[in-house]
């Protein structure tokens, strides 16, 4: 019976964290056709949007492990900090601009690139983790030591003056 109440729990959570995403995402989606197309509100509630499901994940760390839970975190961020370089672009001027559209985008492929970086690092040191995890797995199985008492005290190979010193935690001298 808890076999099937942990399968069951499993597959609820796993439902409720794919309802959770789609939701997110044509809310986002569905915000962005409707909200002041064109303006330079559309990517500030982009950023918004984006920025709260960046910290959702941050907080409710929706995968079973870590690792997952960290690169989800960096894709996030990266998506968050290139609406926010886009949103700093859509608002400047363009007359007289505050932002080097040279140093903007260097920026933005700066990002892209480190968070690739990030998750092939990720990626190494899970399955770096996972072979030593295996590997260690497989020293410990190998070693079996057994260990076996050499008399006891209830025995009578062992003298009186020996039974009075184990029993008062003496150290022989």
């Amino acid at each position: 019976m808890p076999v099937v109440v942990f399968v069951v729990l499993r597959v609820v959570r796993l439902i409720l964290i794919i309802f959770f995403y789609v939701c997110v995402h044509c809310i986002c989606r569905g915000a962005m056709c409707i909200i002041a197309a064109g303006t330079s509100a559309q990517p500030l509630v982009a950023t918004l949007f984006q920025m709260s499901f960046l910290l959702c994940v941050l907080k409710l760390a929706p995968y079973d492990g870590d690792v997952d839970d960290q690169a989800s975190f960096i894709a996030a961020l990266t998506l968050t900090l290139t609406m926010l370089c886009g949103f700093a672009l859509m608002m400047d001027n363009s007359e007289d601009p505050n932002f080097d559209p040279g140093i903007t985008g260097a920026v933005l492929i700066t990002i892209s690139v480190t968070c690739l970086v990030l998750e092939i690092g990720i990626m190494m040191k899970d399955k770096f983790l996972q072979r030593r995890e295996n590997k260690m797995g497989k020293i410990m199985n190998s070693k079996k030591t057994k260990v076996a008492p050499a008399a006891t005290i209830s025995s009578g190979s062992v003298s009186e003056s020996d039974k009075n010193k184990v029993q008062n935690w003496d150290v022989g001298e």
